[in-house]
C-alpha cells in the first residue's frame, strides 16, 4: 500500500506552507513571517529547491552561511528560520506530507 507523500506525488515548500497556514490560525504578522522565509529559502536555492525531498544537510548548511556570513545576520535571525522550518516539517511529518527523516536535516 502506498504512503500519501507517495500517492500525492513530490511535496513543495509552498504547497507545505499553504496547508500549513491553511490548517493553523496564525496572526498576519506570524503568516507574513512563514511566507518570507520560505520564499527567502526558495530564492536562495531557485528552482533547484522546490521540492521538500531534495533537502540535504550541505544545502541547509549553504543557506545557513549565507545567512550568517553573507547577509550578516545575527544568530538569532537563523534560530528564526529554523523555528519556521521546524514547524513546518512537523506539520508535513504528523500529516503524512513529508517524510519524518528531512526534519533531521534542519540543524539549527
Amino acid at each position: 500500500m502506498k504512503t500519501k507523500t507517495e500517492t500525492q506525488g513530490k511535496m513543495s515548500w509552498q504547497k507545505l506552507l499553504i496547508a500549513y497556514l491553511d490548517f493553523k490560525s496564525l496572526r498576519e504578522q506570524s503568516s507574513y513571517n512563514y511566507q518570507r522565509y520560505i520564499e527567502s529559502f526558495t530564492r536562495f536555492f531557485n528552482s533547484e529547491f522546490t521540492d521538500i525531498d531534495s533537502i540535504t544537510h550541505e544545502k541547509v548548511s549553504n543557506f545557513r552561511n549565507h545567512i550568517l556570513c553573507v547577509r550578516q545576520c545575527k544568530n538569532v535571525t537563523w534560530n528564526s528560520y529554523c523555528r519556521h522550518f521546524k514547524a513546518l516539517m512537523k506539520f508535513g511529518i504528523e500529516n503524512s506530507l513529508v517524510a519524518q527523516k528531512k526534519i533531521r536535516l534542519i540543524v539549527c
